[in-house]
C-alpha cells in the first residue's frame, strides 16, 4: 500500500512553504520517524518525517516549489525489511541528515552538498565551523556547488559578484532588520586591540618604507590589511542585498579619509 506524504497544517497566519531540501532520495530506504524534507515559512523550518519503515518511492515536489497545507509531496511505500539494492546507493541524503536543521539550512543556502564538508563533530556530525571552513578555502564561495537559481555576474575581468536568491525565512529576517534599523538608533561600538606587535614591525620598517615611498608607515595601511583578509573570511559582511538576492562579492573596496 502507498502513502501519499503531504504538507501537514501550517501555523496560524502562515499560507504556504516553499520545499528548502530532499533530506531523502527517491527510491531510498528510510526509517520510520526520519526526516524526509524540510519545509520553509516566513518564520519557521518544519521537517516532514517519514510515516513508517519504509521507501521513499516518488518525489512529487521539487526543491523551490511553492506549497500549501494538504498537498501531496511524495508517495512512500511502507517496507519492513531493507532492500539491498537500495543500500547500496550513494546515500547523501544521511550525510546531511547528520546535522542539525540550522546547518542544513546553511548549506542549502550557501549550495554546499554534504560531499564537501569533513565533519569534525560527534559520530560524524555537521557542525557550522564544518561549512565555515569549506568557505574559507573556496574564497568567499567561488568554488563552492552554486545553487541552481544563483548566477555569476562579471562586473570586471578581476571583478566578480555571485547572486543567490534568499530563502523567505531570510527574506523576512533582512525585512525585520530593515525595520529596526528605521526605529532604532544607531550605535558604534569600540573594541580595543594590542598593537605591540604592530608597532614594533612598524618602527623596525619605517625608515627603509619612508625612502622608498616618500611617505612614513602608519597605522592605517594594518587595518586595511586586516579589513580585507576579514572580508574573505567572512563573505557574508562583505555581500550586499538586491531585491530578494543577495550577492556575494569577490572584491575587496575600503574606503578610506586622508588629510
Amino acid at each position: 500500500m502507498t502513502i501519499e506524504i503531504r504538507v501537514p497544517e501550517l501555523p496560524e497566519s502562515i499560507a504556504d512553504a516553499v520545499v528548502a531540501s530532499w533530506l531523502k532520495q527517491q527510491g531510498e530506504y528510510v526509517d520510520n520517524e526520519m526526516p524526509l524534507l524540510e519545509l520553509e515559512t516566513d518564520k519557521i523550518v518544519l521537517e516532514v518525517p517519514a510515516p513508517a519503515n519504509g521507501i521513499l518511492e516518488k518525489i512529487l515536489c521539487q526543491q523551490g516549489d511553492t506549497v500549501v497545507a494538504g498537498d501531496v509531496l511524495a508517495l512512500f511505500k511502507p517496507h519492513e525489511k531493507k532492500d539491498k539494492t537500495v543500500d547500496k546507493k550513494n546515500d547523501v541524503g544521511s550525510i546531511v541528515q547528520n546535522a542539525s536543521p540550522s546547518v542544513r539550512k546553511m548549506m542549502y543556502a550557501q549550495g554546499i552538498s554534504a560531499a564537501q564538508v569533513t565533519a569534525t563533530g560527534e559520530k560524524g556530525r555537521i557542525l557550522k565551523h564544518d561549512i565555515e571552513a569549506v568557505n574559507n578555502q573556496t574564497h568567499a564561495h567561488e568554488n563552492a556547488q552554486q545553487n541552481n537559481k544563483s548566477s555569476v555576474i562579471s562586473v570586471g575581468e578581476q571583478r566578480k559578484e555571485r547572486r543567490v536568491p534568499m530563502s523567505r525565512l531570510r527574506q523576512r529576517v533582512a525585512e525585520r532588520l530593515l525595520q529596526a534599523q528605521h526605529n532604532a538608533a544607531i550605535l558604534t561600538t569600540f573594541n580595543e586591540v594590542d598593537l605591540s606587535d604592530i608597532t614594533r614591525l612598524r618602527k623596525t620598517y619605517q625608515e627603509r618604507f619612508q625612502h622608498a615611498h616618500g611617505a612614513k608607515l602608519g597605522f592605517m595601511s594594518f587595518f586595511v590589511k586586516a579589513a580585507t583578509e576579514a572580508l574573505k573570511r567572512f563573505p557574508e559582511v562583505n555581500a550586499r542585498i538586491e531585491g530578494n538576492d543577495i550577492i556575494y562579492q569577490g572584491f575587496y573596496d575600503i574606503g578610506v579619509a586622508v588629510s
